[in-house]
């Protein structure tokens, strides 16, 4: 990864991804009255306040253990809540240039 011409990581990148950050798990309700159950059901499995968008419904936490995913699921399904979006996902190559620099992206990574 390049920055103005200077190389500021090497490496594959799944391995920059994982070398600046964990997985962030996120979860959108179907029902926005959901929000503050799944707030806290994540919240309660990760340690930590997750993020809420009031705009999206999208609740974001980090998390160390994947196996939250499928212990998410159960609480959800549990409580009798849907989601129409659930994902584990490890930070974008513009999230990790943008922890290494501090800069956001310009356009492509190199």
């Amino acid at each position: 990864m390049f920055d103005h011409g200077r190389v500021v990581a090497e490496g594959r990148p799944d391995e920059l991804k994982r070398r600046v950050g964990g997985q962030t798990l996120q979860v959108r309700p179907t029902s926005l009255r959901d929000l503050d159950v799944v707030q806290r059901i994540l919240g309660d499995l990760t340690g930590v306040r997750p993020t809420r968008d009031e705009d999206t419904g999208l609740l974001t936490a980090p998390v160390n253990d994947p196996v939250l995913l499928s212990t998410l699921v159960r609480k959800l399904d549990d409580a009798g809540i849907t989601a129409d979006e659930l994902a584990l996902r490890l930070p974008s190559l513009d999230e990790v240039f943008l922890a290494l620099t501090g800069k956001q992206t310009e356009g492509s990574l190199a």
